[in-house]
């Protein structure tokens, strides 16, 4: 009689123990994309509609997931309770590109409990980040990252992604403008899709005339033909040796440099945090 009695308390505690999402149902979905060589880039939208059956019983979507392949990357995306909207998008390539978005939503009748991801923290641009093509970082505990960037000056958007599981990504296409000025902001969400408040940071770029790198500021670079030593050794055709003056540098041993035209100074994008 005892055991019964604990055979039914173990019953009762697992009848109110089990969450709701064990009453959900799972709609999974894949789409593929490829570009030829030499393709322009492309972005493809897709839109995943809550079953009329499920939308009927009183169901409604809460949670995704979302796994990328090949060089496919994620533009946008918006989760509600009655469908999922995502913008995929492949880049350029020269021999061309292809990649897959596998996309998994869960829907149930009662809803379990999504606690909203704080906003980001600490974001920075690395001081050896291309100018032209930033590097962003920031800090957080969301598992998705949806990064947008803002041109303030022409007042457009002109990049944005949607990051599973990192905390720093690279501008990896197109090019910014020279000054202009700019805001990046970072949202941050769990398998829920509730994206936290924004947070901004903002940078300009702007040319400034800088030390050539290549020639150290000198203006010129040392002879490739006769390593600097402004002469050549010749091979006489019976076997002596000679030297000659070196026709690429006039025996100087040195050549301008191509980068500064001799100048030992070059305009160089330098990007600015604001």
């Amino acid at each position: 009689m005892k055991k019964l009695c604990v055979l039914a308390l173990w019953l009762i505690a697992i009848v109110f123990l089990v969450p709701a999402t064990a009453h959900a149902d799972t709609i999974s979905q894949a789409f593929s994309h490829n570009l030829s060589s030499n393709e322009p880039a492309q972005s493809w939208e897709h839109k995943i509609d809550l079953p009329d059956n499920l939308n009927q019983q009183g169901f409604s979507f809460f949670r995704r997931a979302v796994t990328l392949t090949g060089k496919l990357v994620v533009e946008r995306e918006e989760l509600t309770s009655t469908y999922y909207y995502i913008k995929v998008r492949l880049p350029k390539a020269f021999f061309g590109s292809k990649g897959n978005v596998s996309i998994q939503l869960e829907a149930a009748k009662e809803l379990p409990p999504c606690n909203p991801v704080p906003p980001p923290t600490e974001l920075s641009i690395p001081t050896n980040s291309n100018p032209l093509n930033p590097d962003f970082s920031w800090k957080g505990n969301g598992k998705y990252s949806a990064i947008t960037l803002y041109d303030v000056t022409a007042n457009n958007t002109v990049w944005e992604r949607i990051i599973p599981g990192v905390d720093k990504y690279s501008m990896t296409e197109g090019r910014l403008d020279i000054d202009h000025h700019f805001k990046w902001a970072v949202r941050q969400s769990d398998e829920c899709a509730r994206y936290s408040p924004e947070t901004q940071a903002g940078f300009r770029l702007e040319l400034r005339m800088m030390m050539c790198q290549p020639c150290f500021g000198r203006g010129w670079i040392m002879c490739t033909s006769c390593n600097g030593t402004g002469h050549i050794l010749v091979q006489g055709p019976n076997g002596q040796q000679s030297y000659r003056i070196c026709s690429w540098c006039n025996g100087s041993g040195r050549r301008i440099c191509t980068y500064c035209n001799g100048s030992g100074r070059v305009q160089t994008p330098v990007l600015i945090v604001e």
